[in-house]
């Protein structure tokens, strides 16, 4: 094989690799957020068990009289935000709760007073529409991610759908080879 044919080769492997998502040729099956591990956050618990926190949307607007509903499989908890969002309830006892607000479910391990891990919270921050999955947001257009599914991303952002990222690596990578080539020339003597 000559040194131009490896040299084209390795130009269209380049754009094969870049363009064609490694991710979905070998993946058997993409989950949806609803098969997504749902995370725990620990937070600590203050003085006479009490769990504070705020209910925010996505923009980190406050989401006002919105109702908080806490179990623990045994017992249920409710309560409303105030006005700035936040939320305070009493009585709870160091174990794992589960946390609704506006149709959002979070696991929150909670650690009594004086027994919380040094990474807990001091107080539960809740995002409503929180659809960000690891890192990506699957909402409407979803960009071809393949956490989301391959959809066609919108105008706004083009360089956020990883089929065009690709592309313009792989043509970055291959014009320059290509103009490379193209001094060759094989009919010098």
């Amino acid at each position: 094989m000559s040194l131009r044919n490896m040299r084209g080769t390795a130009a269209w492997m380049a754009v094969v690799a870049f363009v064609i998502q490694p991710q979905l040729l070998l993946a058997e099956h993409l989950p949806t957020a609803s098969e997504l591990p749902i995370r725990v956050v620990d937070v600590a618990l203050g003085a006479n068990g009490t769990l504070t926190g705020q209910l925010l949307d996505r923009q980190g607007r406050q989401l006002p009289i919105s109702q908080i509903v806490v179990t623990n499989g045994h017992e249920t908890w409710k309560t409303y935000t105030n006005e700035q969002g936040h939320f305070r309830l009493e009585g709870l006892v160091g174990s794992t709760y589960q946390v609704q607000a506006v149709g959002q479910t979070q696991i929150v391990r909670a650690w009594s007073e004086g027994t919380a891990p040094p990474q807990a919270s001091k107080s539960l921050l809740l995002v409503h529409d929180n659809s960000v999955v690891l890192g990506q947001n699957c909402g409407a257009p979803a960009c071809g991610s393949p956490v989301c599914g391959s959809g066609v991303c919108g105008a706004k952002n083009p360089l956020a759908n990883p089929l065009i990222f690709g592309g313009l690596v792989a043509a970055a990578i291959a014009i320059p080879v290509a103009i490379n080539n193209s001094d060759d020339d094989p009919s010098s003597p």
